[in-house]
């Protein structure tokens, strides 16, 4: 009986915290995309963006994945226009690729 008390007191403490956050203002622009993917990434705001990927992680915006990030992520773009989203499985290697590329 106290565990189901505990559990019932658990879900409303996460309930109100989910209810108290203050939505998204909307990302429109090519600027404001990139930086609400990012913050999905390295702010937390996008479980999909999270972690290191067994393999690189991408993400459109016109595919059920995307469609799903962008309704989290309050990005909306005009008719015509896309994004993409890629997590590296080793970013490091990128970064070292593009610095001889230079």
């Amino acid at each position: 009986m106290a565990d189901a008390i505990r559990s019932v007191f658990s879900n409303v403490n996460t309930l109100i915290e989910e209810a108290s956050k203050q939505p998204l203002e909307a990302a429109t622009t090519a600027k404001d995309i990139t930086e609400r993917l990012r913050q999905g990434r390295y702010e937390g705001l996008a479980d999909e963006l999270q972690g290191k990927p067994s393999k690189t992680l991408e993400i459109t915006s016109d595919s059920p994945e995307g469609q799903k990030l962008a309704k989290k992520l309050n990005i909306q773009m005009k008719q015509g226009d896309a994004w993409f989203a890629r997590v590296l499985k080793q970013w490091w290697q990128h970064c070292k690729l593009g610095r001889h590329l230079l």
